[in-house]
Parts: structure tokens; C-alpha cells; sequence
């Protein structure tokens, strides 16, 4: 996807927010970008990784989600290279630095040498999994962690299909696990094989609704 069909243009007012200055962003990068959140600074927990030029000068940084709108910090430091001010009216414009997880080389790495099957399953997943809410997607050295507050579930790919690993408070009783591990008193670690794109179903969909609650309500 060429890089003018990504790109965000919007004016926007400089606003005094709760956490410093910014800009209210016209648009949601999850839907607009098909984009996965990542780890931002503290004290937030993540937000959609972004660059671009505001009044033509450019910067770094992340859009954030809070009180039901999305926003991008304008810090201190940008201000002074905008010269502009709290109540400036300024023009946007952004790409994510990450478009999406179809485009994250970590990503394309595990999925390299596997049949096509392979990543079909994880899109799939992935898809369904983004209408729970945020979720960071944490690309390890042989599997993928889809995480809220921690990590709910586990995404392991293998020659023609995925291991998937869901965090429970009980044992998932059902023939489609093939493993189980207790690691403490109330979690555990339910293993299952995913061979088709059409074994992402209500009934998987179910448990991985309530591993994202059981991960979410921690915070």
C-alpha cells in the first residue's frame, strides 16, 4: 500500500488536556489503518505509533485514546519548533510507522517458510480478536502475545498450522484441547491446534473473549 494512501490530513486546535497539550485526531487508526496498538510511554498503556509534519514540521509520535476521543500529545519541545501555543489552530498530517501488522517484518519473519494456511489463521484471529478492545500484539522469537494488561493468549506458528495458548481462571473442558497447564492456583494455560481459518469460531471466540476480560480486569 503506497504511502499517500495511508497518509491523515486534518486541522486541528491546540487543547489544554489533562496530560499536556494536543490535538484531537478526526479518526480511529484501528479501523482507518487496520493498525495494532504498541507499548507508549508511561502512563499510558498503548497507544498507534505515528510520523508525519504538523505546520510542516516534522515529528514522532503516538495517538492516544482517553474520555472517548483520540489525541496526539503536543509536547513542550514541538510547540517551540511550531512556535505555536495552547488555542493555535495547526494542520496534521500522519502515517503510522507501522501500517498494520501485515506490513511488521518481526511478524512476517515467523510466518516465514510456512504454508499459506498459516498466516490465514492468524488474520483471522487477529480480525475477530481487535473487536474485544485494545490489544498490543507482541511479537516474541518463535510466537506471537496478544496482550491487555498481560498477555491472554498465545499464538505459536507451526508448518501448517497454530498453536493457540488461552489464559483461563479454570480448565477449559472441551475434545479441542489437546493440553493443559495449571502455572498458578487460578490460571491456566489451554492449548489447542488451529488448522483452518474456519477454526476461528463462536465457540473459540468465546474463551478468548473471557481470557481478554480475565487480562483486562487485572489493571
Amino acid at each position: 500500500m503506497a504511502k499517500a494512501s495511508l497518509e491523515q490530513r486534518f486541522d486541528a486546535e491546540i487543547l489544554d488536556g489533562h496530560k499536556g497539550p494536543a490535538v484531537i485526531v478526526p479518526f480511529d487508526p484501528a479501523k482507518t489503518w487496520n493498525a495494532a496498538p504498541a507499548k507508549v510511554p508511561a502512563p499510558w498503556k498503548s497507544g498507534y505509533l505515528v510520523k508525519g509534519k504538523i505546520n510542516k514540521t516534522a515529528f514522532e509520535g503516538w495517538i492516544g485514546h482517553r474520555w472517548g476521543r483520540s489525541f496526539i500529545l503536543v509536547d513542550e519541545g514541538l510547540q517551540q519548533r511550531l512556535r505555536a501555543k495552547v488555542g493555535d489552530v495547526v494542520t496534521v498530517a500522519v502515517v503510522p510507522r507501522v501500517a498494520s501488522t501485515e506490513t511488521d517484518p518481526a511478524l512476517d519473519a515467523l510466518f516465514a517458510g510456512r504454508r499459506p494456511q498459516v498466516r490465514a489463521i492468524y488474520d483471522e484471529l487477529l480480525k475477530h480478536v481487535r473487536k474485544l478492545g485494545p490489544v498490543i500484539v507482541e511479537p516474541k522469537k518463535t510466537s506471537i502475545h496478544l496482550v491487555s494488561g498481560t498477555a491472554f493468549a498465545g499464538v505459536h506458528p507451526r508448518k501448517s498450522s497454530v498453536l493457540l495458548n488461552i489464559k483461563t481462571a479454570a480448565a477449559l473442558k472441551s475434545p479441542r484441547i489437546k493440553k493443559i497447564e495449571q502455572p498458578s492456583k487460578n490460571r491456566f494455560h489451554n492449548e489447542l491446534v488451529l488448522a483452518s481459518p474456519s477454526d476461528v469460531d463462536a465457540e473459540l471466540l468465546k474463551w478468548l473473549a473471557a481470557a481478554y476480560e480475565l487480562t483486562t480486569s487485572r489493571d
